[in-house]
């Protein structure tokens, strides 16, 4: 549904400073959080949209389409036609794409709704399910987190929605702040990881889409999603926390291998990088400034190598001079870490890095 809405110029002057901030990513969405956000404060006041925590790890499972194996020659063949919106390809891996586990939870989840009669699916319905149950893991492991005391480098929720329980039992300023981040983090998941279609210049952005697990088509300008080979194949592997209901580590040692060989390689730049970042902790720990400079010497001769095959986000990144590029060297990190390809430590609050135990 389009609205039109007038808006005073001060007023819209402000959203766009918030917009330059980086805080949102276009007046559209600043608008969309913030209906959300009045609709939350006013619909929050039940304390049980949320399972309890006491229930069994258990129900963190989702059971995935009988036939999805089956599925898989469907998905290669039924309706394969030159509609579907072509692949952007990038050399690294976005910094807002800072965990691969939201992905994991996108596609089980379209994997459970897969049949051998349906395999397309609106990208409206795909962010609605996959939100309800990525929900429900986020507050399990944030408890689980809180009751166990963990470090940031420890949690496995990053990456994850805020459930809505989290404003629960909180009021005035403290309730508003709190249902703002949770709006927020809620369009983060539904927008760039499920993802969102660009009328205007016909592209689709989103994780599951650029990693390769997920194929979009426009049919009546309704966006239509549906798993790719490569995403069925990593939804039929087994997952410690959707498949054993285990709240303490995101991936298994055979999806980690899957992630470093068959989704890497599609981000040259972050391949190179990665490898290199492994390769040098067989020998030695890394601070994050030893990984800021190997980050900064690989993308500069990478650069220097490939300059007619960059995209302007690397180019941006790199082109700042003295700056190290801090936000992709965290992503990564991050990403490595949770794949424990990396083990991360703090110690003194700085981070520190040496080979985990699936590298």
């Amino acid at each position: 549904m389009i609205i039109k809405l007038d808006l005073e110029s001060d007023l819209y002057q402000k959203i766009q400073e918030q917009v330059k901030q980086e805080k949102y990513s276009d007046l559209y969405e600043f608008i969309k959080i913030a209906v959300h956000n009045q609709i939350l404060e006013e619909t929050s006041g039940s304390e049980n949209t949320i399972e309890k925590y006491e229930e069994t790890s258990q129900n963190l499972q989702i059971k995935l389409s009988e036939d999805l194996q089956n599925v898989i020659e469907h998905i290669n063949d039924k309706h394969r036609k030159n509609d579907h919106i072509a692949y952007f390809t990038s050399n690294l891996i976005w910094t807002f794409y800072n965990r691969f586990f939201p992905t994991k939870v996108i596609i089980s989840t379209l994997a459970s709704i897969t049949t051998k009669d349906e395999i397309w699916f609106s990208l409206e319905q795909v962010r609605e399910e996959s939100f309800k149950f990525v929900e429900h893991i986020s507050n399990k492991l944030r408890r689980f987190e809180e009751d166990s005391d963990l470090g940031r480098n420890e949690k496995l929720s990053t990456g994850l929605p805020l459930p809505r329980s989290e404003a629960n039992g909180l009021k005035g300023n403290k309730k508003k702040k709190k249902l703002e981040k949770i709006i927020a983090s809620e369009m983060r998941f539904k927008e760039q990881f499920v993802g969102r279609f660009i009328k205007k210049d016909q592209l689709f952005k989103g994780a599951c889409f650029e990693l390769g697990l997920v194929e979009i088509k426009i049919v009546n300008e309704y966006c239509l999603m549906r798993l790719s080979t490569l995403g069925a194949e990593f939804a039929l592997l087994d997952n410690p926390i959707l498949t054993n209901g285990k709240l303490n580590e995101t991936f298994s040692k055979q999806e980690t291998k899957f992630i470093q060989n068959k989704i890497f390689p599609k981000f040259k730049l972050e391949n190179i990088i990665v490898k290199r970042i492994l390769n040098e902790l067989k020998n030695r720990k890394l601070s994050s400034n030893d990984i800021d400079e190997i980050y900064q010497n690989e993308m500069v001769d990478y650069i220097t190598k490939n300059k007619d095959v960059l995209d302007k986000t690397l180019v941006k990144s790199t082109m700042k001079e003295g700056v190290p590029p801090v936000a992709e060297r965290v992503a990564t990190m991050g990403r490595l870490s949770e794949l424990k390809l990396v083990q991360w430590d703090i110690v003194k609050g700085k981070s520190i890095y040496s080979l985990g135990k699936y590298a």
